[in-house]
This record gives structure tokens, sequence and C-alpha cells, in this order.
């Protein structure tokens, strides 16, 4: 197979974590614009263990939870392409959001299926697709068109909620359940920051 060395490093890749091959561990991704291919590196040597193409240049990407597939969301259509089994075939496909809107993946009820989430920058709105079919099972505001936007897992309830980070204040604001209210908030990070989440102990 070949290396990173050889596909990966553009400097308009995009880049996801996530479990592909079912073994508990996360490995990385990339999707090229350039030439819409995906390059899998499962267990974190360097080495592409599965590529193929999907998607389209001006895609947004986003994974599922689990042994994660990926999906890719056309912004100028509003239309999701979902491939769960990482073999460069759409297993399901809707229209849901559109141009301007930032998108997210979660387990945001008891279902073991992962639900989808768009964030419209324009109106602060939150917009959740439980279960994949294209139709807005919640709605509430909160955030502002200057957001970070992120979910967790932050009171070990099995369900994801969302947080968003405010750079002009170094301020975050969790929503364990979903019900558009602020459970906590605290200051943490600048104004250039970036956020990441993750299991760190």
């Amino acid at each position: 197979m070949k290396s990173y060395k050889e596909v990966h490093g553009g400097s308009t890749d995009l880049i996801i974590e996530g479990d592909w091959d079912g073994d508990g561990k996360d490995g990385i991704a990339i999707f090229r614009p350039s030439n819409r291919n995906w390059y899998f590196d499962y267990n974190l040597d360097s080495i592409v263990d599965k590529s193929f193409m999907y998607g389209n240049s001006t895609d947004k990407i986003i994974k599922g939870d689990g042994k994660d597939g990926i999906a890719v969301f056309q912004p100028s259509t509003g239309y999701w392409s979902f491939d769960y089994n990482l073999d460069g075939i759409t297993n399901k496909s809707f229209r849901y959001g559109g141009t301007g809107d930032r998108i997210i993946a979660g387990k945001w009820n008891s279902t073991l299926q992962d639900g989808i989430a768009i964030f419209r920058n324009s109106t602060g709105y939150w917009y959740f697709d439980y279960n994949l079919d294209g139709l807005v099972d919640q709605s509430f505001r909160y955030g502002n068109n200057d957001d970070q936007i992120t979910k967790g897992d932050w009171d070990a309830d099995g369900k994801d909620g969302i947080a968003i980070f405010r750079p002009s204040t170094g301020y975050w604001y969790f929503d364990y359940n979903l019900d558009g209210v602020v459970d906590t908030s605290f200051r943490f990070g600048g104004t250039t920051d970036q956020i990441v989440i993750g299991k760190w102990v």
C-alpha cells in the first residue's frame, strides 16, 4: 500500500478521525477535494489501508460513531450521501440543509444509531434529524454565527449534547440534553483558538 508521503499532505485536504475497522480504536482519514479521493489509515502507521473516490470537491465531510462510516454534505444542493461500510457506494441520500449551514453528527437519542444536526449561521438555530430520514425531529436557537460548535456526551448518559465555543470571549456553553438551555459554562481559550474534543481520562 502507499505511504503518507505518496498521498498525504495536500494544503486543501480535509481530515477526520474514526474507528474505521471496528477495533475500538480511532484511525484517521483525509478527503482530497482536488481528486475526490479518501485515504484511510486504520492503525496510525502512516500506511494507507483503504482509498476510494467519494463525493465532490465542494462537499463537507462527517462521520458516525461505532464502526464508522462516512457522509458527505453538498451545501449547494443540501444533499447528504451516506456510505455505511466504506466501499465508495451510497447507501442512503436525502436533502437536509443548505448553503452556509454547519454540520455535525451525534447520538442524539437513546438509539444506537447516529443522527445529524445542522447549525444555521444566519439564525443561530439548530435542526436535529435523529434517525436519518431527512425530517427535523427537534430545533431550537443556541449560539451565534461566529461560534465554533461541537458535541459530546457531557453528562455520561449515553446521549450526546452540544457545546459552543465563543472565540470573542473565550467562553464555552454546554447544553447536555438538547433543550436549548445552558447547563454549564466557563472561560477556557482565546480569540484565535480552535477546538477539539476527546475522552481524555
